[in-house]
C-alpha cells in the first residue's frame, strides 16, 4: 500500500503592509496591547515571562502556544482573566533580546484554536 505524503502547509494570508493600514492602525493597535498588558494580573504576567524564558533557554524554537501549554501544566493556579495577555509577554521576550520572529508560521495544534496561525519563534538565549 501506498502512503499518501502529507499536503504542505498553507501559507497564511499575506500581512498588511504600512502602506494599506487605515490611519491610526498602528496607535490603535499599541494602545490595545498597553491595555491588555495593564489589565492582566501581575502574578500571572511575571510566572508567563518567567516560563517562556525557561522555554527560550531550552528551546530553539517554540511558540505562544508552547509558553500557554506549559503555564497550564506547570502553573495551573495562575491565571488571568484577560485571554490575550499572552501577546505582551512575547512582546517583552521581543523588546528584552530573548526570542525574534522566524518568518515562519505553524498551525495552533489545540482544537479550540481552530488551526490558526502561530509565529514561529527563535530563541536568542538557547542554551542546546
Amino acid at each position: 500500500m501506498f502512503s499518501v505524503p502529507p499536503e504542505p502547509p498553507v501559507p497564511p494570508p499575506a500581512p498588511v503592509i504600512p502602506a494599506e493600514a487605515p490611519p491610526g492602525w498602528f496607535e490603535e493597535t499599541r494602545e490595545a496591547v498597553e491595555r491588555v498588558e495593564a489589565n492582566a494580573q501581575e502574578l500571572w504576567k511575571a510566572t508567563c515571562y518567567a516560563v517562556a524564558v525557561s522555554i527560550a533557554e531550552s528551546n530553539e524554537l517554540f511558540t505562544s502556544a508552547d509558553v500557554d501549554a506549559k503555564m497550564k501544566a506547570e502553573h495551573p493556579d495562575v491565571v488571568t482573566h484577560e485571554g490575550r495577555a499572552m501577546g505582551p509577554v512575547i512582546l517583552r521576550l521581543f523588546r528584552e533580546g530573548i526570542a525574534k520572529k522566524t518568518g515562519d508560521v505553524i498551525h495552533d495544534p489545540r482544537p479550540q484554536f481552530h488551526n490558526q496561525y502561530k509565529n514561529l519563534l527563535r530563541s536568542l538565549v538557547f542554551r542546546g
